[in-house]
């Protein structure tokens, strides 16, 4: 901010009071005191001293000195501006008002003049008005960059998103260390897609001001977003710390603690959340999932997971049909039993119970809001619909869908695909160059229940049910005659909605329709094509007189190549 002033006032380092104007506070003060002790009746180093005094809550003080002021000649815009001001701090709107106009009477076109028109329209609740003023303004300061962040943030409220963004983006110029306009905008970006830029403001918000925890809070939804758990562990601490009972925040913790799997602080983290608030159902159901083990390290602590997960599954859909607010379908998806694959054991049971509850909660709001029935039977093409969240460079698409895509008949099936996730690759333009159409980035599930629903398809295939939120709540729908689930996630789904299990020959044994709710349709070989990969030979160079010795090494485990983890989102 004193770059800001050294840029603007030069000449103007003697006047206490465009110091003050200008941002340079402690030098307002300390030019105003050496002024005042040589000069008791120094005009501008008594305003500036009364500017100050309103800033430190001493409106009484200040006025005295402004009326000492106009006493000899009423015609002092800034004495008039101190006056308002002071009124304002403590909610004397109607006072604040008539020195208002009197300061602009005399001077309305000054810059702190109008700003403090500006602040005062807003706080009527006169938007347009507010506006208007600040758009006369002429020059900077302090005063007109609150103007601008103030109404940038009314109008964000009013979700007037384009006008918003011009006052946050005049108040960030205006003022660089705003921290409130920076956590503004970066909301605002947050919501509009805008990631990288969204991250940028908030985390310059989180530096300007570390207690400005609204910030630090979207902040941690952005690294949540990205997969960085232990970044928004931090954020999302030093915010439950500020405000233990915010059970959205401690729920949004557990799904932090998840993604590094820490179930038991999970675990923890709900718990501080239903305390909070009892009605959170997304913790509820967070709280269920949380107690299937990451990694067990023991046999016993694996076998009570499971049983701790069925025994808090049943509370819970006794709580969803007793007790739960309207609305509780939404919470299915926001956490789901992913761990429970990789524990070896037949799980059909106590998926089917799960499952239950998904397409109980789905299916009540399917009927409130009238989805239709799937399309009955006809000729022609079969229509086909595949639902992932991984339609680009991604394990399940190379190892499925790719080969799904290239190799299904285009003259048998009609193609669609529906790609929920946001990440989109070269592997995703080829995709929508292979069929009849691709559907992307239409926002909420809602919308994808919608478009799926209004595709009337004859045959649905979710690849990997269990991976993604979206995916699983429309699973949990009757949105086609025929639905499948494929092995992208190698455990049976649980849901009813859900016909068949497309796994493969190779992969199941004799017994293995035991273990899945679908009828299991074990496709020959692996099920899918998987295309080969062909690296480059190159013949090694030697150096000059280098022995071509072959040298023994130990052998080495293959690592994966990545590791999956639930997928979160935020909001």
């Amino acid at each position: 901010m004193l770059g800001w002033f050294l840029s603007r006032i030069t000449g103007k380092a003697s006047d206490p009071l465009a110091l003050y104007h200008a941002g340079a506070f402690v030098e307002a003060e300390r030019l105003a005191e050496e002024r005042l002790q040589k000069n008791a009746a120094d005009r501008k180093a008594s305003l500036a001293q009364a500017m100050l005094l309103v800033d430190r809550g001493r409106g009484k003080d200040a006025i005295e000195i402004a009326e000492r002021l106009l006493a000899p000649a009423r015609k002092d815009a800034q004495a008039w501006l101190v006056i308002a001001r002071a009124h304002s701090s403590v909610g004397r709107r109607k006072a604040a008002g008539e020195a208002l106009a009197s300061a602009a009477k005399l001077a309305g076109n000054e810059p702190s003049v109008r700003a403090e028109l500006a602040l005062h329209a807003l706080s009527e609740g006169r938007v347009d008005d507010a506006a208007k003023h600040l758009e006369r303004v002429r020059g900077g300061g302090p005063r007109v960059a609150k103007a601008h962040s103030e109404l940038g943030a009314d109008l964000l409220h009013r979700q007037q998103r384009e006008a918003a963004a011009r006052h946050l983006q005049q108040a960030i110029a205006t003022d660089p260390n705003d921290a409130v306009a920076h956590a503004n905008l970066g909301a605002l970006r947050k919501d509009e897609g805008s990631f990288d830029e969204a991250a940028r403001l908030l985390e310059r918000a989180v530096e300007l001001q570390p207690a400005l925890v609204e910030a630090a809070f979207n902040l941690a939804m952005l690294r949540i977003q990205d997969r960085n758990w232990s970044g928004a562990q931090r954020l999302l601490r030093d915010y439950v710390a500020a405000r233990p009972r915010d059970a959205d925040a401690q729920y949004w913790l557990a799904n932090a603690l998840v993604g590094d799997g820490d179930v038991a602080g999970a675990r923890a983290a709900c718990q501080a959340a239903l305390r909070a608030d009892n009605q959170h159902a997304r913790a509820r159901w967070a709280l269920v999932m949380s107690q299937l083990p990451a990694v067990p390290m023991s046999v016993s602590e694996q076998q009570a997971g499971l049983a701790d997960f069925g025994t808090e599954l049943d509370k819970l859909a006794l709580w969803c049909r007793t007790k739960a607010p309207e609305g509780v379908h939404e919470a299915v998806g926001s956490q789901q039993p992913f761990f429970i694959a990789y524990i070896e054991d037949n799980h059909r049971e106590v998926l089917k119970r799960y499952g239950a509850l998904c397409t109980e909660l789905m299916g009540q709001w399917a009927r409130r809001v009238k989805v239709p029935e799937p399309a009955p039977a006809r000729g022609g093409k079969l229509k086909v619909g595949i639902v992932s969240a991984h339609i680009h460079s991604h394990s399940v698409w190379h190892a499925l869908l790719r080969g799904w895509v290239e190799h299904l008949d285009a003259d048998r099936f009609e193609l669609q695909l529906f790609h929920t996730g946001m990440l989109e690759d070269a592997e995703t333009k080829w995709a929508a160059s292979r069929v009849a159409h691709l559907h992307h980035d239409l926002g909420g599930w809602t919308s994808w229940a919608k478009a799926v629903s209004d595709a009337q398809l004859d045959v649905l295939i979710y690849p990997e049910i269990g991976m993604d939120s979206t995916t699983v709540r429309l699973a949990s729908l009757r949105l086609a005659r025929v639905q499948l689930a494929g092995w992208g996630h190698p455990v049976t789904t649980g849901l009813p909605t859900i016909d068949g299990f497309l796994s493969a020959e190779a992969f199941e044994p004799a017994d293995a329709q035991q273990h899945y709710s679908e009828k299991l349709v074990a496709l020959p070989g692996l099920g899918c094509a998987y295309p080969p990969t062909a690296p480059k030979r190159k013949r090694p160079t030697w150096p000059s007189g280098a022995s071509r010795r072959t040298t023994a090494c130990c052998s080495r485990r293959a690592s994966p190549s990545s590791t999956r983890r639930p997928t979160t989102r935020s909001g």
